[in-house]
This record gives C-alpha cells, sequence and structure tokens, in this order.
C-alpha cells in the first residue's frame, strides 16, 4: 500500500538513501517516491490518503465512503452486510473507488461462495478466499469465525 502513495515532489529530499554493494564502489545515494514502509509517519500518511481520496472521489461511491471511513485498518477493509447484493455492490463500489487513487484490492474473503465467484475471472492476479466453518481469519489481533459470523479477540 505506501509504495502506491508518492510523496511530493519537495519532500523527497528529506527521503534519501545511500547505497554501496561493496566496498570498493563509490556511495550513490537515491530519493525515495513514495511513503517509506517502516517510517514512524507511514501508517498516518497511508490513513489520510484514504480519507482524502474518499473526499475527493467519494461523491460518486455513496457506499463505499463509509467503508474507507470507518473500517479500514492498516492495509485491510474489514465490512459486512445484511444482504448478497448490497454486499456486491459495496465491493464493486469500494474497488472503483480505490482504484481512482491508484490502488487495488487484491485479497477477499468472505463465508458467502457467491461474493467470490466472479473475482477469479475479472483480475487473474487477485486472490480470494471462501472460509470454511472451522477457520478462522485473523486481522490486527482479532478473529472472525464465519461459521458462527463472531469475532473473538
Amino acid at each position: 500500500m505506501f509504495r502506491q502513495i508518492l510523496v511530493n515532489n519537495l519532500d523527497t529530499d528529506f527521503q534519501r538513501i545511500l547505497w554501496r554493494p561493496s566496498c570498493d564502489t563509490p556511495i550513490t545515494h537515491f530519493r525515495l517516491l513514495t511513503v517509506t514502509y517502516g517510517l514512524a509517519p507511514a501508517p498516518y500518511l497511508a490513513m489520510r490518503v484514504l480519507k482524502q481520496l474518499s473526499l475527493d472521489e467519494g461523491s460518486d461511491y455513496s457506499a463505499a465512503v463509509p467503508i474507507l471511513r470507518d473500517s479500514v485498518y492498516v492495509d485491510d477493509a474489514l465490512f459486512g452486510g445484511d444482504d448478497v447484493a448490497s454486499l456486491m455492490e459495496c465491493r464493486e463500489q469500494l474497488t472503483g473507488l480505490l482504484q481512482r487513487g491508484g490502488f487495488q484490492l487484491r485479497k477477499w474473503a468472505s463465508n458467502s461462495p457467491e461474493l467470490l465467484r466472479d473475482l477469479a475471472t475479472r483480475q487473474t492476479d487477485m486472490e480470494d478466499h471462501l472460509l470454511q466453518p472451522d477457520e478462522t481469519l485473523k486481522v490486527l489481533g482479532i478473529s472472525w469465525l464465519p461459521h458462527d459470523d463472531t469475532f473473538r479477540f
């Protein structure tokens, strides 16, 4: 996710690294042009970019805006719904909104095979996973048990 976010050209001079592949070669320097994973502001910058994307482009994606605003944790979006049709609409809108910002959602998990059925045909590198009844999905220390549709901390 971080490598998808370009840093303003005025700020790239503050993100320089030195590199020397061996002791007998000269040192070269590089400017990092994207948000750098591991730096203190990286998580904030990523979340702020998603917030700005929802402000700038959200008028065309009303179902996706609350997901970006309230249901994104680092680089995972966790959301649900009352029926398959509304979830498919949310999925389409979220995918569309994030594409406008240059982001591509690639991993999907669901306890409904219907929600995953058409993903493989639309994008060859997209990964999907139907959660089995006894399987859990963990995100930031929270386990989702799809069979019971409950969370465990």
